[in-house]
C-alpha cells in the first residue's frame, strides 16, 4: 500500500492539495488516477499532503491509520496549518473523512 501527498494539487481549489491512497500497488507502476481513495484539501491554499505519515491501527479496525498535514490551513489563524488524523480513508474532502483535526494557532 502507498500513500502519496500532492500538496500542490488544485482539485479542491488552487493549491488545496490532495492525498492519494493506492492499495495493493503492483510492480510495474500505476497512476494516481487509479487510486483507491483521493482526499482533497478543503480550501484553496491549504497544501494538504505537505506531510504524510502512516502508523499503527489507532481505532482497532485492523488497518493502519495516517496523519496528513496541511501547512496553509486557516482555521486557527492565517496559514497556521492543521494535522488531520484519518482512520478509514475514503474519497472526499479532508474535513468529511478526518477522524480528528488539530489546528495551529498564533503564539
Amino acid at each position: 500500500d502507498i500513500v502519496v501527498g500532492a500538496y500542490d494539487n488544485d482539485s479542491g481549489g488552487t493549491t488545496a492539495g490532495a492525498v492519494y491512497l493506492l492499495l495493493s500497488a503492483s510492480k510495474g507502476g500505476t497512476t494516481l488516477a487509479s487510486a483507491n481513495a483521493k482526499i482533497k484539501g478543503a480550501s484553496a491554499g491549504d497544501a494538504l499532503g505537505i506531510s504524510v505519515t502512516v502508523f499503527d491501527d489507532l481505532n482497532g479496525d485492523g488497518y493502519a491509520d495516517m496523519a496528513v498535514g496541511a501547512s496553509g490551513q486557516d482555521t486557527g489563524a492565517s496559514n497556521a496549518g492543521a494535522i488531520y488524523l484519518i482512520t478509514s480513508p475514503s474519497s472526499g474532502t479532508v474535513s468529511s473523512v478526518a477522524w480528528a483535526t488539530i489546528t495551529g494557532s498564533t503564539p
